[in-house]
């Protein structure tokens, strides 16, 4: 849902003016990576392979990287708003501000949101592969990391 609205609000900045934010691009190649992390998440839920996992979270540390990319271009747009074309008028100057900065807190939320998928699905994938080594291995029957206790 970020991921498209943000996408709607970067076709607004598109289309009225010209920032840096709209410049670089980040308003458009930023959202479709949200949504096609969004997309794997949900696939991962529903179809739990180990490679459906691990490109879910691959995606959600590349969402997570282009958030905060997003967060530094957006931040430098609000600052440097209207040098790279001629702002007419207050209402221009507001919406794209307005703009910016509902994308700003859009961009936080998916940096934030990214992290924390990022961090369940590495702490998951990695004590599945601890569980598996164990299980497979007869001489051990506990695991001392985290206190995770493994039973035959």
């Amino acid at each position: 849902m970020i991921g498209i609205t943000t996408l709607l609000f970067g076709i607004v900045l598109t289309a009225n003016l010209k920032t840096v934010s709209v410049i670089s691009g980040v308003t458009i190649w930023g959202p479709v990576f949200y949504i096609t992390t969004g997309a794997l998440a949900i696939a991962a839920e529903n179809k739990a392979h180990p490679s459906v996992v691990r490109a879910s979270l691959a995606m959600n540390v590349i969402s997570s990287v282009i958030a905060g990319v997003a967060i530094i271009f957006l931040s430098f747009s609000l600052h440097t708003l209207c040098s790279y074309s001629s702002c007419s008028g207050y209402n221009t100057k507001s919406l794209t501000e307005g703009a910016n900065g509902v994308l700003m807190v859009f961009s936080v939320l998916e940096i934030i949101i990214s992290i924390y998928s990022s961090v369940f699905i590495c702490r998951v994938t990695c004590c599945l592969e601890i569980m598996e080594f164990h299980k497979n291995d007869p001489q051990t029957n506990t695991l001392d990391e985290d206190n995770v206790q493994i039973s035959h």
